[in-house]
């Protein structure tokens, strides 16, 4: 049977045009990677000028997209792109994320962000950040009691740390520089493009790649309860966060609001896939961002307050959308309705 063809980034805003006035030019650091792309699309969609930023060239950007080549973790080379475009808005979506030691982790996700805020300090006119943080930040929590933007972080894996230290330089430039802007700190994001170092991307991959056999999966722990929201819905989120006016100048969680068995979202995968497979869990397995969290569950009330912000996307959707993208783009990259290059 052929596979469905590719869906198109689904609309995430309710405005498709914005009067001339009204348009802002937009930078996107991490613009090809598998949120950045979304995130590019939903601003493009709603009539603004948009740059996708990356360290190497796109195959492919959401229609209307411009592109740059950019080592964001060049100071020099940040402010100068943003003497050159001049942007209203930014949105920092880049940083390592998947299989890199800490020194990596620390320098991608810290470091770029210390010379990104810098950069904006030293502008001669206002920029505003919208910077993407992880609901891993907070490290493990208590069962039952969901997360809240004032939750004690005792982040306890390499990302999740490197990840918190971020949020800190962004807050402490909010505070000190008069820097606007927000950050939003993400549960586990799914859906369409989504990256085959996932489990759910390496589950859809190895369902979609079968030889008209069934599948023998061997896969990490599945007790864990997750918070996850689709991509589609986290672009609407920072669209909502970079219009508000004034910028919140704090943190945010986005997500759906609930907590779901990654055993349970497996199956539902599998059973929307049609394709008979049989899961082996193994009891250990390596360490992954979110390591040592057994159970999470974001409190989105801030969200919902404050910019009017609720996921759209139900689960078994965004499921069935993450399956008939997969398989489309070799496993090492982060694929996408608009197919972009590796990159994140």
């Amino acid at each position: 049977m052929a596979r469905p063809p590719l869906p198109s980034v689904v609309r995430v805003h309710d405005k498709t045009e914005v009067r001339a006035s009204d348009q802002r030019r937009v930078l996107v650091l991490g613009g090809t990677g598998f949120i950045g792309t979304y995130v590019c699309a939903a601003f493009a969609e709603a009539g603004h000028d948009v740059l996708a930023v990356a360290r190497r060239a796109a195959a492919g950007v959401a229609p209307g997209v411009r592109f740059a080549t950019l080592d964001a973790a060049d100071g020099a080379a940040v402010t100068g792109l943003l003497r050159v475009e001049r942007p209203d808005l930014v949105v920092n979506a880049a940083g390592a994320v998947w299989d890199h030691d800490e020194r990596k982790v620390l320098f991608s996700n810290v470091t770029l962000v210390q010379r990104l805020v810098a950069a904006l300090a030293a502008h001669p006119r206002p920029i505003s950040l919208v910077h993407l943080g992880s609901s891993t930040e907070y490290g493990p929590q208590p069962r039952g009691v969901p997360l809240r933007e004032d939750t004690p972080a005792r982040p306890v894996s390499q990302y999740a740390r490197g990840k918190l230290k971020a949020t800190e330089v962004v807050l402490r430039a909010f505070e000190e520089s008069g820097l606007g802007g927000s950050v939003l700190r993400l549960c586990q994001v799914i859906g369409p493009g989504q990256p085959a170092q996932s489990l759910l991307g390496q589950v859809a991959d190895a369902l979609a790649t079968r030889d008209g056999r069934g599948v023998e999966l061997t896969l990490g722990s599945l007790r864990d309860e997750r918070d996850v929201v689709d991509v589609r819905d986290v672009a609407g989120a920072v669209l909502a966060a970079a219009e508000m006016a004034p910028a919140p100048r704090r943190v945010v969680n986005i997500g759906r609001g609930t907590a779901l068995s990654v055993r349970d979202l497996v199956e539902r995968l599998i059973a929307i896939a049609g394709v008979p497979a049989t899961v082996h869990e193994l009891e250990h397995s390596r360490a992954t961002r979110s390591a040592g969290i057994a159970w999470e569950q974001t409190d989105v009330t801030a969200a919902r307050d404050i910019l009017g912000w609720t996921p759209r996307w139900p689960v078994d959707e965004t499921l069935g959308d993450l399956w008939r993208t997969a398989g489309t783009r070799p496993s090492s990259g982060h694929r996408g309705a608009f197919q972009p290059l590796p990159q994140h």
